[in-house]
């Protein structure tokens, strides 16, 4: 009725898809983080050039 090995291999499946999960979740906040720092960079440099214009 009760088979240890069958339930052994669903508990690791369900780790296993557990962890990837959340290494799908920390890559898409490091995407979101990078895209925010670069967009941050370039809104900066924009500025810069439009000050240095403005002067």
């Amino acid at each position: 009725m009760f088979n240890p090995s069958n339930n052994r291999q669903g508990c690791v499946q369900q780790v296993y898809y557990y962890s990837s999960h959340r290494l799908l979740y920390y890559a898409m906040a490091y995407i979101k983080l990078f895209v925010f720092i670069s967009e941050c960079r370039v809104s900066v440099s924009r500025r810069k050039s439009s000050f240095e214009t403005f002067k």
